[in-house]
Order: C-alpha cells, then sequence, then structure tokens
C-alpha cells in the first residue's frame, strides 16, 4: 500500500501464487483486510493497506485476484473490527 498502487498488489499476490504452487501449497491464508482504525493496535498497524476502508478494499481486491488468477486460494482476514483492538491477540482475547 505503500506505493499507492493497487496493481503491485496484484503481482505480489501473483508471485505468492506462483512461489506456494512450486512447493505444492495452494492455499494463501491472506491478505490482511483490516482496516486500521486505530493506529495504537501492535498487531494490525503495520501489516494492514491503510486507514481507509475504499483504499483498503481496493488492495485487498487485486491481492486476492493475482492469487486466485494464478491458480491458488486466498482467505482474507480477520475477524471484521479487529482492526480497532489495543491488544496483541496473538497473547490475549480482544475485545471488539
Amino acid at each position: 500500500a505503500a506505493t499507492g498502487r493497487p496493481e503491485d498488489a496484484y503481482t505480489v499476490g501473483r508471485i505468492t501464487a506462483a512461489e506456494a504452487r512450486a512447493v505444492g501449497v495452494h492455499w494463501i491464508f491472506a491478505p490482511v483486510a483490516d482496516v486500521n482504525s486505530n493506529p495504537d493496535n501492535p498487531i494490525i498497524n503495520v501489516r494492514s493497506f491503510g486507514e481507509d476502508p475504499g483504499r483498503v478494499s481496493a488492495f485487498v481486491e487485486a491481492y486476492v485476484r493475482g492469487v486466485e488468477e494464478n491458480g491458488a486460494l486466498s482467505t482474507a482476514k480477520h475477524f471484521p473490527g479487529h482492526g480497532d483492538t489495543l491488544i496483541d491477540s496473538h497473547l490475549d482475547l480482544p475485545a471488539i
């Protein structure tokens, strides 16, 4: 998202699918579709495509298309609203 170009997300999805398929993996657990609505979030903060829902959806759509048009499955994650938590969900259960 730093480039501001969803087509770059497509390229990353395409390459990810090709690399994964080369080693027998056909399902990609990406992209992160969370909107970074809380800049203090220790997990989503640097993993999100951004703070704007429209921008995030454009990048998510491009990444998923890149994966799926190149022979793999994509699963967007996490639970809606995860971007507005304050704790590391790998260590504790966040409240939304």
